[in-house]
C-alpha cells in the first residue's frame, strides 16, 4: 500500500497499490521536487531543502519532516522573499 506523495494518513482517498520499487521511485521523484523549493526556518530563508538541512546539520529527510510538521518551518515561493534576508549564525 502506498500513500499519495508519501504523506498523510493511510485512508481510502490517499492510498494506492503498487510495488515497492515503484513506490521508492515515486518517493525519490517527490523528494527531489521539494529539495529545490525555498524553505523558511526560524533561522531564515534558504534556497533549497538541501541548503536548509546543511545549515541545521540534519538530513534532507529530517528537514522535510520539520517543514511538514513543525511550526516555523515551511516551503515558500521564491518570488515572495528577498535574497538579502539575514540568517542567524550557527
Amino acid at each position: 500500500m502506498c500513500r499519495v506523495g508519501d504523506s498523510g494518513p493511510y485512508s481510502l482517498n490517499n492510498i494506492y497499490c503498487d510495488t515497492l520499487s515503484n513506490n521508492s521511485k515515486a518517493i525519490n521523484k517527490y523528494s527531489q521536487t521539494f529539495a529545490r523549493k525555498a524553505v523558511r526556518t526560524p533561522q531564515g530563508v534558504f534556497d533549497s531543502l538541501t541548503e536548509a538541512a546543511e545549515f541545521h546539520n540534519c538530513s534532507v529527510q529530517d528537514m522535510s519532516q520539520r517543514v511538514r510538521k513543525v511550526q516555523g518551518y515551511e516551503f515558500v515561493n521564491r518570488n515572495h522573499y528577498s535574497k538579502g534576508i539575514d540568517r542567524k549564525s550557527k
